[in-house]
């Protein structure tokens, strides 16, 4: 039986173990955060399809919650009244991150998924991967797979010259009961309203307690200087990869105020009244290759591609289930099985 390990145990990390698991591989997931996983309860959209064919291999449930969506319109800001100006159909899926996550990690078997290890140092050869975890132990296995996220040790690791570029925008986002919207009813569809410096993305989610709430993401484009001082936290700390709220400033939620004022009064309203909002940093990442000898990249780690925010949880779901079909169509040859691209059916 051929020892796999994984790095990175949200959703990316979650769905490969789920699927290396279940075909007899012995897999050891490392996380490094010593508490449970969440998101802010954001949202993720991922296409009809894709949620038909998780919930058929079993990787959600059929009552995993959802909502879906099936057209959008895209808005322009006309003396502060959101007007239509087109509608288009979809066919996707709105979850909530924490129903994802649940959903796939309450499958795997709880003595593979170690909480509070991270890894310190990668080396491969003779087809064996080395790593050096922050316990002190090692562990050789035969195949490693990277979901550690934007901030990929195992990318670094592989690709040096495949550095982190800063994008000149932003991502604010939060979500808010639906009961407590003033037009509740406009948000029913996906909207998109763009404006001068960036676009804002809505839609409805299952909430983690019921309910239903309005998902939103406000992309804004800054100059350095700014997103320097929007990415600088109450401790005056620089914060890579985003703001959490409990780090935000009130010069922060002056901001935020500030970029309402440039929005229709309807979506002004949702994003005042947003008991939670933080920032997200935005990136552009890209690889040579998904896979270098015996270790491959998956989600976040492997490439970062536009509109960035929750893009790797979809890509990563669907890797996922790629791979799945490709070991049981090549015996489990993890060789065979990660050097053939195959589409998804």
């Amino acid at each position: 039986m051929q020892k796999i390990a994984i790095i990175g145990g949200s959703i990316a990390g979650n769905a490969m173990a789920l699927a290396l698991s279940r075909l007899g591989f012995d897999v050891n997931l490392y996380e490094r955060s010593h508490s449970a996983l969440s998101d802010r309860g954001v949202g993720i959209c991922i296409p009809k399809e894709l949620r038909h064919a998780l919930v058929k291999e079993k990787f959600f449930n059929h009552d995993a919650k959802y909502l879906e969506i099936d057209d959008r319109q895209f808005v322009v800001n006309d003396h502060n009244h959101a007007r239509i100006i087109w509608k288009q159909p979809v066919n996707i899926m709105a979850h909530n991150w924490s129903e994802i996550y649940s959903q796939l990690h309450q499958k795997l078997p709880q003595n593979i998924y170690h909480k509070g290890v991270s890894v310190d140092n990668i080396s491969q050869a003779d087809n064996k991967v080395t790593l050096l975890l922050s316990n002190g132990e090692s562990t050789t296995v035969d195949w490693l797979f990277c979901c550690d996220g934007v901030n990929s040790i195992c990318r670094q690791s592989l690709f040096p010259d495949a550095q982190l570029e800063a994008a000149p925008y932003i991502a604010w986002r939060g979500v808010i009961a639906k009961d407590k919207l003033n037009e509740a009813q406009f948000f029913e569809r996906l909207n998109y309203f763009c404006y001068d410096h960036g676009h804002v993305v809505t839609y409805y989610i299952p909430s983690i307690s019921g309910g239903i709430e309005l998902n939103w993401v406000a992309y804004q484009k800054l100059d350095n200087s700014l997103k320097q001082k929007l990415l600088t936290d109450k401790n005056n700390q620089y914060c890579l990869t985003g703001i959490p709220t409990n780090r935000l400033t009130k010069w922060h939620y002056t901001m935020l105020d500030a970029l309402a004022d440039d929005m229709p009064n309807i979506f002004a309203q949702a994003m005042r009244s947003t008991p939670s909002p933080f920032i997200q940093n935005i990136f552009d990442v890209k690889v040579p290759a998904l896979k270098k000898g015996r270790i491959c990249l998956s989600g976040d780690a492997a490439f970062i591609s536009r509109p960035h925010t929750a893009s790797g949880a979809t890509k990563a779901l669907q890797s996922a289930l790629i791979l799945s079909q490709q070991l049981i169509n090549h015996n489990n040859d993890l060789e065979k099985a990660t050097d053939e691209p195959i589409h998804l059916t």
